[in-house]
């Protein structure tokens, strides 16, 4: 990819913004002719790379879709419209627009979800595969599993991952590299396009899932990454930090784009025009929604401190491209950006446009049984062939480093006594942003059932106060063994390596946060052991 020019500071200064904004709807409207947008909230037709040239949606299926998306647009008041700027947009009755949810999961390497799910190997892992054909089998199969629950539960089709495309992979300090495929912008590129086909489908008038590519753009640090910006030089920009994404929106046809909690070169990445409308749509040819990390347009003010106030970080950002907050932001404070003449109703037309024309791509305004993929059998969730795909996925995601004297494959039939040593060995450890499935072999439980109970390995844990947290929860251990916990998904677990009664005949379990309602259980020795402690949680209050 060649190197283009990259502007030292890529958006306008707090100042300049200030000092345009007083100028009031002549800004917005002047944003709304410059992006292209014709009066009623209408885009003008995407260029020639805008259209699906790998399968997909028909450039006449998307402009038909989005005609329809904005004449629901066109009946709504303006009140109306901002209830519908959060990943929660609320029913509006008096038209019959019914709720809908733009965070309905994540499937980073399967869907989120209590069992029966099936999980597949991190990104990482399925990196080392180098088989984009795989990946695509891979992620229809997850998107086989997100319909079979839409149908069981109404879970909503519109995800926030995959795929992944940071490039922090080649630093491990940032701590969630499993979720990328590689450090390599090109394999990251291939692969994440191969994730979208098999999450979008290839009908061309119905998405069978949205797909989300994240975090854009150069969010290669988790813990100050609402504070931070990244300072990156034009050819790193254009040659390594992009790449990704521009294959996710080119060849992948990705319809939603996450910005970033970070800033780029000291301008936001939610409040960046340059990057969410410049790069994005215009260069390009990005037709889908951008959604804003979660609560990415209240970092503009509150933690970047890029302007003072909420009217105008939300000003900022739907001005600059970003359709959906993640939050509550845009729909607490555009109304106040309306009166305060920071942004047109035009330009929210345009953006609500982009949103609703995803709903109507996932064919729900439309007869279930016009959607092909409504078809999808319920019983594909962790079925034997999934499961099979999630094993032979797991085979070609081995890399093998070293094997001094030939001494793998394993020979059972030489082999007396095999020592496993660890306490990893009897967890079923899936990685971050994982399901529950039903279904689970640890490694220790693996080397058993292959060579039986005549050679029954020598088990040792090693380390008696070893305690894991199943799911991605935030952890912090105690003195005396326990777990404080900052959140916890439904189905995650914590595992005590060894716990010493000493006589005591109760078990006590306390909850001290905010919580949603739900169930802690104690189980013996496994995950689906005896339940020896159940403690019911009620819905609370704030922390």
């Amino acid at each position: 990819m060649a190197c283009e020019t990259f502007p030292n500071h890529l958006d306008v200064s707090r100042r300049d913004f200030l000092a345009t904004a007083a100028a009031g709807a002549a800004l917005a409207l002047a944003g709304c002719q410059e992006m292209g947008a014709q009066p009623g909230g209408g885009e003008q037709a995407m260029p020639a790379d805008g259209g699906l040239d790998t399968g997909g949606i028909s450039l006449v299926n998307f402009e038909a879709a989005r005609k329809r998306a904005a004449a629901i647009v066109a009946k709504m008041t303006l009140a109306e419209k901002i209830t519908q700027f959060g990943t929660g947009a609320a029913a509006i009755p008096r038209i019959g627009l019914p709720g809908f949810n733009f965070y309905g999961s994540e499937g980073l390497h399967g869907l989120i979800h209590a069992g029966p799910i099936t999980s597949f190997p991190l990104p990482l892992a399925m990196g080392c595969s180098w088989n984009c054909e795989l990946i695509k089998q891979v992620f229809t199969a997850v998107s086989d599993e997100v319909w079979a629950w839409h149908k069981v539960n109404g879970q909503s089709l519109a995800l926030f991952s995959p795929p992944t495309v940071n490039m922090g992979t080649r630093d491990p300090r940032w701590g969630r590299i499993g979720e990328n495929y590689s450090e390599d912008p090109y394999l990251v590129g291939e692969m994440a396009t191969y994730t979208i086909h098999g999450m979008q489908g290839d009908d061309p008038k119905y998405l069978k899932t949205i797909a989300c590519a994240k975090h854009y753009i150069c969010n290669d640090t988790d813990s100050d990454r609402v504070t931070t910006s990244a300072s990156v030089d034009s050819r790193s920009f254009w040659e390594y930090y992009t790449r990704g994404f521009h294959a996710c929106v080119t060849k992948g046809k990705v319809f939603t784009v996450m910005s970033s909690y970070n800033s780029l070169n000291g301008v936001p990445t939610t409040a960046s025009r340059f990057l969410l409308t410049d790069v994005l749509r215009r260069r390009w040819g990005f037709k889908g929604y951008v959604v804003s990390d979660c609560d990415a347009v209240g970092c503009i003010y509150q933690t970047h401190h890029f302007v003072p106030t909420g009217y105008e970080a939300a000003a900022l950002a739907v001005n600059a491209g970003c359709d959906i907050n993640c939050g509550g932001t845009l729909q607490r404070f555009l109304g106040q950006a309306v009166d305060k003449m920071l942004i047109s109703e035009q330009v929210i037309d345009r953006s609500l446009t982009r949103s609703i024309t995803g709903r109507i791509l996932l064919g729900e305004f439309d007869p279930p049984g016009q959607v092909p993929y409504s078809k999808i059998p319920i019983d594909c969730r962790e079925s034997a062939a999934h499961r099979a795909l999630a094993r032979e996925a797991g085979r070609q995601s081995i890399v093998l480093f070293k094997n001094e004297n030939n001494l793998l494959p394993l020979n059972k039939t030489k082999l007396k006594k095999i020592a496993v040593i660890g306490p990893m060995a009897s967890v079923c450890h899936l990685g971050n942003y994982s399901g529950s499935p039903m279904h689970r072999v640890s490694p220790l439980q693996g080397i058993f059932d292959v060579f039986g109970i005549e050679s029954q390995p020598s088990y040792s844990k090693m380390a008696a106060n070893f305690d894991s947290l199943g799911g991605s929860p935030q952890v912090e251990s105690c003195a005396e063994g326990g777990e404080d916990l900052g959140f916890i998904k439904a189905g995650s677990w914590t595992s005590y390596g060894k716990v010493l009664f000493n006589g005591a005949t109760e078990l006590h379990a306390r909850v001290a946060s905010q919580g949603e309602g739900g169930s802690i259980e104690v189980h013996l020795d496994r995950l689906d052991g005896p339940v020896i402690c159940k403690l019911v949680v009620p819905v609370t209050g704030g922390w």
